[in-house]
Order: C-alpha cells, then structure tokens, then sequence
C-alpha cells in the first residue's frame, strides 16, 4: 500500500516537474515574442512526455497545472476568457494520454506521429477557440473573425513543422526513458516479492 502511494507521488512530482518546463519553454523559449497568431514554442512537449509515459490523467494534471500558471503569469493576466486558453495545454498531455493508453504503451515512431498529430491538432482548435471566444467576449479588434481565418494557414505551417520536431524529440526521449521507468517499477515489483 505505502509502494503504491509512492508511486503515485513520485508521478505527480514528475508532473509538476513536467509543468514547470512547460511554462518556462512557453514564457523564455517560444520565438517570435509579441506574435500571437504564429509562434513556434516546445512547451508542449514535457506535456505530451508525461500523457505519453504515465496516462491520460497524469497528462491531463501536468497540462492543468501549466495551463492555470500561464494564466496567471499573463501579461493580460486573469479574464473571463483564461479557462479557454488553459484548454491547449490540458489537450498536449491528456490527448497524448489517452492514446498512449490505447497504444497500450508499444509505442513506435508511427503511433509517436499519430499520438503528436492528434495533441497538436487539439490544441490548434482549441487555441483558434480561445482567439474566437476573445474576440466574441470582449470585442477584440485583434480577434476578429477575419483575421483569425487569415492567420490560420501560417499557424497550420507551424504546427506541422512542430509535428515532426514533437515526433522525433519524443522517440528519443521515450527510447532512452521507458526502459528506466519500466526497470523501476520491476525494481519495487521484485523487492515485494522478496
């Protein structure tokens, strides 16, 4: 019981270890800065590490917890509409969770790209919400519908560019971590049974 509990502490530290990245690549990492529409940032991807390596809801926790932070440490800060921009960062971890979980964790570059196309795609819909809802709320010249459907082919661009960066990245990264996760919990299987 106390190697369970453990565990599921150890995870949610990871996760808000994984949160943390995720809000510094987004606030000191992400280029152009002052270009909302086009902006190419990896903060997704500790998100989708943590969906990928530990589930749905620990995704889901992770983007949660970035989701809310970047909020917060906006430079517009808290509005009506922060709950629609915390949707993108929620959607990397817990999409990328939800079909790890399905992959059943035999993850290959394939199921990887499928995986990152499906976050990515979310949270492109998601965040093109959020640009709609704040230019319905609060009038937004910025926002406006036209210049949502104008900014969108560029912001397609960059997602697709992300994609194959996300996929490659997270190969890497899953390859070189699983077999330690996987040998440490062996580990702690092993040590019961003794």
């Amino acid at each position: 019981m106390k190697s369970k509990r453990n565990e599921i502490l150890m995870k949610l530290i990871f996760c808000s270890i994984m949160a943390s990245f995720a809000i510094v690549l987004d606030k000191y990492l992400g280029f152009p800065k002052g270009n909302y529409f086009l902006k190419f940032t990896l903060y997704g991807l500790p998100l989708m590490f943590t969906g990928i390596m530990f589930g749905k809801i620990y995704g889901l926790f992770s983007g949660l917890i970035s989701g809310i932070v970047l909020q917060l440490t906006s430079e517009w800060g808290i509005s009506i509409t922060s709950i629609f921009w915390a949707l993108a960062p929620i959607a990397w971890g817990f999409v990328s969770g939800l079909l790890s979980d399905l992959f059943k964790k035999s993850l290959n570059i394939i199921k990887i790209f499928i995986i990152v196309g499906a976050a990515s795609i979310s949270a492109l819909l998601l965040n093109t919400f959020a640009m709609v809802m704040e230019g319905v709320i609060f009038n937004d010249p910025y926002y406006t519908s036209a210049k949502i459907l104008t900014e969108l082919p560029p912001r397609i661009i960059s997602m697709l560019i992300l994609w194959i960066t996300y996929t490659f990245v997270l190969k890497i990264l899953y390859n070189s971590l699983k077999d330690k996760f996987i040998k440490n919990n062996q580990e702690e299987i092993d040590d019961i049974e003794d």
